[in-house]
């Protein structure tokens, strides 16, 4: 059977009922949302075994992302970590003409910290066919875009095929700070997604 890994972050999404702002609502719903487990859980569904590789605070909240990420057949992989917080952010999906606004709340997460000795001490390279990443990993600090550049080239020595998927977020980077992280990052890649809007 085909094995995929991902590495990134996942957010705890919370929102209020459709049509209630933030600031009035009175109860938020708690879910979970990240690029590369969402990836993972896609690959699972289809039949592949997928791994979700992350660094979460050791607490109530990091371990509710993990449960509900393998509620949904993903295996994740933790780097559980003492310090750092859980990313989350807001979404609030409004009616027309208002549309959908989301804040986020990602400073200080535990996720920015990983390194890649942290990260390939808990997964096994050469057990996966596939490495995917998004690019949200890499704009998310200077540490996680030099995890990024090293895990892609272990990978590949490792045997695997490297995936990335562009995935640009203008809340994150300039143009110019994208194309000075991910461009390096295109020699270690062996498939690279874009959107037609990126």
């Amino acid at each position: 059977m085909s094995s995929l890994i991902t590495f990134g972050e996942t957010m705890l999404r919370l929102s209020p009922e459709p049509g209630t702002r933030i600031e009035t609502a009175s109860e938020l719903e708690f879910r979970t949302a990240g690029a590369e487990s969402n990836v993972a859980i896609a690959a699972s569904n289809l039949g592949l075994e997928a791994v979700w590789a992350s660094k979460l605070p050791d607490s109530p909240l990091g371990r509710r992302v993990v449960r509900d990420v393998r509620s949904h057949g993903a295996e994740p992989s933790i780097v559980w970590s003492s310090t750092g917080r859980q990313g989350t952010y807001y979404l609030e999906q409004g009616g027309e003409p208002r549309g959908t606004n989301v804040v986020y709340d990602r400073a200080h997460a535990a996720v920015r910290t990983t390194t890649i000795d942290e990260l390939v001490d808990e997964i096994d390279l050469e057990a996966h066919d596939a490495c995917y990443v998004s690019g949200i990993t890499p704009a998310l600090s200077d540490q996680l875009a030099e995890t990024t550049d090293e895990l892609f080239r272990r990978a590949r020595a490792a045997g695997a095929e490297t995936v990335f998927d562009l995935n640009y977020r203008s809340k994150l980077w300039s143009p110019s700070e994208a194309r000075a992280v991910c461009e390096p990052l295109l020699e270690r890649v062996n498939v690279l997604v874009v959107a037609a809007r990126d």
